[in-house]
């Protein structure tokens, strides 16, 4: 039951984005989307890694697990947003993967963060 208020960031941040990510992709020309798979594409590796290095960390010892989570969740944003607003989208559908890509980022660090810190007790 302690857990219950992180599923609840969780699936209201990301229920959230979600919504923003469809809504720009409604949005957005067939130009535009396009645009954005190939932005995307390069990014599936990336995931992949971090998702073995988080398993793997998870694995040796929960706390680093979570620590590295929330710092990949911090580090990220910093490449990807500028990244997203550089492609050639309409300002709205930009502004719009900008706050889904945030909301998902604040929820995944913040739980990790709580979890981490749990952890460390």
């Amino acid at each position: 039951m302690s857990d219950a208020y992180l599923l609840t960031i969780l699936t209201v941040a990301l229920g959230a984005a979600a919504y923003f990510w469809r809504r720009a992709l409604n949005d957005c020309g067939s130009a535009g989307k396009v645009a954005l798979m190939h932005a995307l594409a390069r990014t599936r590796a990336l995931n992949a890694a971090v998702l073995l290095t988080f398993a793997a960390l998870l694995l040796w010892r929960v706390a680093v697990g979570w620590t590295f989570l929330a710092c990949v969740g911090l580090i990220v944003p910093v490449g990807l947003v500028p990244y997203l607003l550089r492609l050639d989208l309409p300002r709205e559908v930009a502004m719009r993967l900008v706050a889904a890509h945030l909301l998902a980022t604040c929820a995944i660090v913040s739980c990790s963060a709580m979890l981490a810190t749990r952890a460390y007790r």
